[in-house]
């Protein structure tokens, strides 16, 4: 009797222990006007769940329920983006207004404004956000001109914190006298990880990905499987040396 009742006990115990898990969601997306279609289909796409949260609502979240957040290229005020929990969860942000409140740069985002699709290079060619992308590709497909619909934000190389890790640039620039190629002024797409002492002084609990290509409707099939990595990294971690584990759980990331 006393052997049921303990196993009966452990039972019960394991339940409640592994029913956070099991009940826990993919991603939360705060949005304040309303969630973007083009970043619904591609969770969709990925076989993540989501739920939509109006800003308004925010202190009805639990975010323990959640592996992710998802910010859309939306703006906050800086009253409301104090109030989500950026660099303790993880998560993918294409907005740029908050950046300097949550210390992933000291002045918030660069722009650029092409006249028709920029080309970005791949600097981080290991990262599992680029994984499947060639040395460059097209941001945006090429819909005529237009002013502003190329729009491209970059994080200043020389505003970010010292551990973010430059995973796209706006452009390269060679460097005759050591003959390499630099990053000319910053990332397009940038990432975040566990540690890294961010601009505002506070230290980085979560993995963070920043996508500054904010025009979803002219994403191309390149800039669509980015954002997929990236919703992959932030819920999963990296998988560098692409051996099917995660560096969540992979004592050695760079081999396989």
């Amino acid at each position: 009797m006393n052997n049921i009742i303990k196993k009966l006990t452990f039972v019960l115990v394991l339940i409640v222990l592994l029913f956070p898990l099991i009940a826990a969601k993919d991603i939360v997306y705060i949005t304040k006007t309303g969630a973007d279609s083009v970043l619904l289909n591609l969770i969709n796409e990925k076989g993540y769940n989501v739920d939509v949260v109006n800003i308004g609502s925010i202190a009805s979240v639990n975010f323990s329920n959640y592996k992710m957040i998802l910010l859309g290229k939306e703006s906050f005020t800086s009253t409301e983006a104090g109030k989500i929990p950026i660099n303790s969860k993880n998560s993918v942000v294409l907005n740029t207004g908050s950046l300097k409140i949550w210390g992933w740069t000291s002045d918030g985002a660069s722009s650029i404004t092409p006249s028709s699709p920029l080309t970005l290079p791949v600097w981080d060619k290991n990262s599992t956000i680029v994984r499947g992308i060639g040395e460059d590709f097209p941001s945006y497909i090429n819909d005529g001109f237009s002013i502003g619909i190329y729009k491209v934000y970059y994080l200043s190389k020389f505003k970010t914190p010292a551990g973010m890790n430059s995973v796209v640039a706006d452009a390269l620039s060679f460097r005759i006298l050591t003959q390499t190629y630099v990053i000319r002024n910053g990332a397009v797409i940038a990432n975040i990880n566990p540690g890294t002492v961010l601009k505002n002084g506070k230290t980085s609990l979560a993995r963070g990905v920043f996508i500054g290509i904010p025009n979803t409707n002219l994403w191309t099939s390149e800039t669509k499987n980015i954002f997929k990595n990236s919703l992959n990294f932030s819920i999963n971690g990296e998988d560098r040396d692409s051996d099917g584990f995660y560096s969540d759980f992979d004592c050695n990331d760079n081999n396989a």
